[in-house]
C-alpha cells in the first residue's frame, strides 16, 4: 500500500509516518514504481504499537528503545518490562500532582479575599500552619 493509504488505515497522518521514519520508528516504505513509498501490512501493526506506547505514556525515544534497544531475539514480555515500572510510577507521581492541583483549585470556591495578594497570604499562612 501507499503511505497514503497506510495512513489512512492506521488512522495517523502522512507526516507522522514520515516523522517516525525520520526517528527510526517505522522503517521506511520500499519505493516502487514512480519512487512512491510501498508499504506492508506488517507496518499496520507497527503503527498500532506506536500508538499503544504512546497511548501509554511513552515518548518516541523510550518506543525506538523498546524497538531497536535489544538483541532482536528479545521478547516483548521483557521489553515492556524494561519500562514499565519506571512509567508506572512517573504516572502515580503526575496523578498525584494532578489530584493536589485539584484539591487547590476547589478550595479557591470558597474564596472571599479581597484581592489576590490575600490569597497569597493566606496560602502562605496555610502552608507554615501545614509544616508545624
Amino acid at each position: 500500500m501507499r503511505i497514503g493509504e497506510l495512513a489512512r488505515h492506521a488512522d495517523v497522518r502522512v507526516s507522522t509516518i514520515r516523522y517516525w521514519e525520520r526517528r527510526g520508528i517505522l522503517a521506511p516504505g520500499a519505493r516502487g514504481i514512480r519512487g512512491q513509498r510501498r508499504y506492508d501490512a506488517a507496518a499496520l501493526d507497527r503503527v498500532a504499537f506506536v500508538r499503544l506506547a504512546q497511548e501509554g505514556g511513552l515518548t518516541l525515544s523510550e518506543i525506538r528503545g523498546l524497538l531497536h534497544g535489544f538483541p532482536a531475539a528479545t521478547a516483548a514480555p521483557s521489553r515492556w518490562r524494561s519500562v514499565r515500572a519506571a512509567k508506572l510510577s512517573a504516572i502515580d507521581g503526575r496523578i498525584r500532582a494532578l489530584r493536589a492541583a485539584r484539591r487547590h483549585l476547589r478550595a479557591t470556591i470558597s474564596c472571599r479575599c479581597a484581592d489576590l495578594d490575600e490569597c497569597g497570604r493566606r496560602a502562605r499562612s496555610a502552608r507554615r500552619r501545614d509544616r508545624q
